[in-house]
C-alpha cells in the first residue's frame, strides 16, 4: 500500500472513534487515620462534603478526577501527591499525577501542593499508571524511475511523538456495538480516590467514593 494511502487510512480510522459521557456521582467520603474512621455526613449540595477543617467537591469523568478544596483550619494543610492513589472500577491501583506535571515527569516524585488557612484549592487528578509515549513515524524519501522514462522523487514523511493517558475510565469505543460491554465493565461499580493530606503535623487520609451511574455515547 502506498504510504501516502496508509497515512489517510489511519487517520480516517481514528476518526471514527465515538467518545463516551459518563454520569458519576460522589457517594461518600471517609476520613481515615489512628483510632479514625467516620463518614463526613454533612452534604450541604449535590458533591460537597465537609467537617470542621476541610470541604471536598470532587467529580469523577473520563480523563481525571477534577476536586475542590477547602482549608477551614487556621493552619496550613499540604496535599501529599506521591502518597495519593486512584483505585479504578476494576479494582487495579494507580499511581496519581496532578495538573501542572509534565507527562514526561510523571514517574518522579511530587512535591506537596500547601493549602493556606481558609483558602481553596482546585485541581485535576490522573492516573500516572496510563500515560505513555507513542513514537513518531518517519519514512525516507525514495527515486523511482529510469533512465528512459526520467526519475522521480517521492519525498519521505514524518510524524512527531506525542504524551497521552491519564485516563481512569475508557474514552472512546470504535463501534456503538460495544457501548453494551462497556456498561457491563462499569455501571454500579465504584472508583476511589485515597487522598493523604498532612494537617496540623499529621497525616490524614480520605477515601473518596464515585459510583458510576450511567454511560452513553457523547451526542
Amino acid at each position: 500500500m502506498n504510504k501516502y494511502l496508509f497515512l489517510i487510512v489511519t487517520l480516517l480510522m481514528s476518526g471514527c472513534n465515538h467518545y463516551l459521557k459518563y454520569e458519576t456521582e460522589l457517594v461518600s467520603v471517609q476520613q481515615e487515620g489512628p483510632r479514625i474512621k467516620h463518614t463526613l455526613t454533612s452534604k450541604d449540595e449535590v458533591g460537597l462534603f465537609s467537617n470542621r477543617d476541610l470541604s471536598i467537591v470532587a467529580t469523577l469523568g473520563t480523563s481525571g478526577i477534577t476536586i475542590i478544596l477547602k482549608n477551614k483550619s487556621n493552619e496550613k494543610m499540604k496535599i501529599l501527591w506521591d502518597e495519593t492513589l486512584i483505585v479504578d472500577h476494576k479494582g487495579r491501583t494507580h499511581r496519581t499525577v496532578h495538573h501542572g506535571v509534565r507527562y514526561g515527569a510523571h514517574y518522579e516524585l511530587q512535591p506537596p501542593t500547601i493549602i493556606l488557612p481558609y483558602q481553596f484549592h482546585a485541581d485535576t487528578i490522573l492516573s500516572a499508571d496510563t500515560i505513555h509515549y507513542n513514537p513518531g513515524s518517519y519514512s525516507p524519501g525514495y527515486i523511482y524511475g529510469n533512465g528512459m522514462g526520467g526519475y522521480t522523487y517521492n519525498p519521505g514523511y514524518s510524524t512527531p511523538g506525542y504524551w497521552q493517558g491519564g485516563e481512569i475510565l475508557r474514552d472512546s469505543v470504535s463501534s456503538t456495538d460495544q457501548l453494551t460491554e462497556i456498561k457491563k465493565e462499569t455501571l454500579t461499580k465504584d472508583v476511589h480516590l485515597h487522598l493523604t493530606l498532612e494537617h496540623r503535623n499529621k497525616k490524614q487520609e480520605y477515601q473518596l467514593t464515585f459510583k458510576i451511574k450511567d454511560v452513553k455515547i457523547e451526542d
